[in-house]
């Protein structure tokens, strides 16, 4: 839980935020500044390039549904979810053992 309490949802997202920019100064770590959708945007786009169904993505991201879909469609798309979850953590894993290499 990097921005949020267990238990409790995503909350203190400012003061997670710069403990871990100072962390990363401190560590001699060379980022661009970024934010917290530098990481949404970042997790739509990884899982969109993974063939995850946009609709899975916009409900992943809590994005509500528009027109139509939003006063019929009542899924709940767990499964759907939990698979693009599970898919997102081969990507992240990925990525960490690519940076180890």
């Amino acid at each position: 839980c990097v921005f949020g309490r267990r238990g409790t949802g995503f909350s203190g997202y400012s003061d997670g935020k710069e403990k871990l920019d100072a962390k990363l100064t401190k560590s001699g770590a060379k980022m661009p500044p970024w934010g917290l959708h530098d990481l949404r945007r970042t997790f739509s786009t990884r899982l969109h390039d993974a063939g995850i169904e946009p609709l899975v993505i916009e409900a992943l991201l809590a994005h509500k549904q528009q027109g139509v879909a939003a006063v019929y469609n009542r899924a709940s798309f767990r499964e759907a979810k939990r698979s693009a979850l599970m898919r997102w953590h081969q990507i992240l894993a990925g990525a960490i053992s690519d940076e180890e290499k």
